[in-house]
């Protein structure tokens, strides 16, 4: 297969998947540009061997540091015009946001805001890190916020929506008490395996192909097709 010249967006760069995202989309010679956006600047891990100064140097990688809450159409168009691909990883632990609020702006409110700019901008392809569970009439506050998201964003219609529900996410970190519980009743994944598919799929989605011409395509991704992906790619 030839390389592609793909444009992708990406939220969530500085959480444990979403920096393995920005490392995957930049290691890969089939994506020309990679723009992430959030609250800080990202760091390409260094598993990834890129170098990231030249990356953004020749404009390969550009971060926008902007506030979700303020972000109007007008100004996402220059972040999405011309986009390929929006990834999304955006998420926070119950216990690092300060309010209810902001709980539901990181787990649905912002991702389905700016999946909004980006279908009005004329992107194709949508991903996001979503969970296993995630089901809008779930009486768990976390898997009903992932679940109403992705309910959203499938009614975009996009000309594709992929959808990855991992079970318990292996950040490579010591497991608390609670990631251990969880632990018996799901199987876990690591967080670069999720990573890696997610680029794969976007690799691999053409939308001007004549089974998805015209069509809006939704595909919802387990740790078993993840996995999958994963050993059937490099």
């Amino acid at each position: 297969m030839s390389n592609k010249s793909l444009k992708a967006v990406l939220i969530g760069a500085t959480g444990p998947t979403g920096s393995r995202i920005l490392g995957e989309v930049l290691k890969s010679k089939n994506f020309a540009s990679v723009t992430v956006l959030g609250r800080r600047r990202a760091t390409v891990l260094p598993e990834y061997e890129v170098d990231q100064e030249q990356e953004e140097q020749s404009g390969r990688l550009t971060q926008q540091v902007v506030e979700f809450d303020k972000l109007e159409l007008n100004e996402a168009k220059q972040h999405f015009q011309g986009a390929d691909v929006f990834f999304s990883a955006i998420g926070a632990k119950k216990s690092s946001v300060d309010s209810a609020e902001m709980y539901q702006n990181v787990h649905r409110n912002y991702v389905t805001k700016l999946a909004g700019f980006a279908n009005e901008c004329g992107v194709k392809h949508m991903l996001i890190v979503s969970s296993q569970g995630a089901n809008s009439s779930s009486m768990f506050a976390y898997l009903k916020l992932k679940g109403q998201a992705d309910d959203q964003l499938c009614n975009l219609k996009f000309p594709c929506f992929s959808c990855f529900r991992p079970g318990l996410l292996d950040r490579g970190v010591k497991k608390g008490f609670f990631e251990k519980a969880l632990g018996l009743v799901s199987s876990s994944i690591h967080v670069k395996d999720v990573a890696k598919a997610m680029r794969i799929v976007a690799e691999n989605f053409d939308p001007e192909s004549g089974d998805n011409s015209g069509k809006n395509v939704v595909n919802y991704y387990d740790n078993s097709s993840i996995w999958k992906l994963c050993s059937e790619s490099s």
